[in-house]
C-alpha cells in the first residue's frame, strides 16, 4: 500500500498522525525527507511498516465522577429560578403565569424541585419565559424530554420559539389549524 495524501485520512488528527509516524520511519531507515519521494517510488511500504505512536485510552470516569458532573451540571428548578431571574419573572404575577395555567403552588414547587413537570408543563413554561429554542431544549432535558423533530407538537412549538412566537393563542391556534394536540392536555391541576 502506498502511503496515502491527507485527503484520504479520516480527520486531520490521523493525518497528523500519520504524517508523523511517517517522518519517524524516514528517520528510522535513515531517509531524508528530501529523498522520500523519488525511494517511494521504488517501493511500497507496508501500513504495519508505520509504527503509530501509543495513545492511551480515555481515562475511565469512575461513578462517583459522573454524579458529580450530574451535580454540578444544575437541577431544572436551579436552572428555571435562573432563567425567570434574568427575565425580571422570578416573582409569581398571576396575570401572566395564569395564561399557561401555571399556578402560584406549581410555580413555587418547580422552582425548589418539588415536582415531576410534565413536557407540556414545561413547554408552557418555554412560552411564558419567552426561552430561545436552545434554552428550552436545554430545560427539558434537564427534565428527562427533548424536543422532538418527529413530534408535530415539539415541531411547532420549536418553531414558534424560534421565531420568538410567545403568545399562547397564537401557538394554541397553531396547533389547532394542523390538528396537532394542545399544550393544554394535562389540565389535572396547574
Amino acid at each position: 500500500m502506498r502511503v496515502a495524501s491527507h485527503a484520504t485520512w479520516r480527520s486531520e488528527a490521523e493525518a497528523m498522525m500519520m504524517k508523523e509516524a511517517f517522518m519517524h520511519y524516514l528517520q528510522h531507515e535513515h531517509i531524508f525527507p528530501g529523498e522520500a519521494p523519488e525511494l517511494l517510488s521504488y517501493r511500497e511500504i507496508s501500513y504495519n511498516e508505520i509504527a503509530l505512536p501509543a495513545q492511551a485510552p480515555p481515562p475511565e470516569l469512575q461513578l462517583d465522577d459522573l454524579l458529580n458532573q450530574a451535580k454540578a451540571s444544575g437541577t431544572l428548578g436551579t436552572y428555571i429560578r435562573q432563567l425567570a431571574l434574568s427575565r425580571d419573572m422570578l416573582t409569581y404575577r398571576a396575570a401572566r403565569f395564569e395564561s399557561g395555567q401555571i399556578s402560584r403552588d406549581y410555580w413555587s414547587r418547580l422552582l425548589n424541585d418539588e415536582v415531576n413537570a410534565s413536557k407540556e408543563k414545561l413547554l408552557r413554561v418555554a412560552v411564558l419565559l419567552q426561552l430561545s429554542c436552545e434554552e428550552a431544549e436545554e430545560m427539558l432535558e434537564k427534565a428527562g424530554y427533548s424536543l422532538s423533530p418527529t413530534i408535530l407538537r415539539d415541531v411547532i412549538v420549536g418553531y414558534c420559539l424560534q421565531r420568538r412566537i410567545y403568545d399562547f393563542a397564537e401557538i394554541e391556534e397553531t396547533l389547532a389549524d394542523r390538528e396537532v394536540q394542545s399544550l393544554f392536555n394535562d389540565r389535572k391541576g396547574a
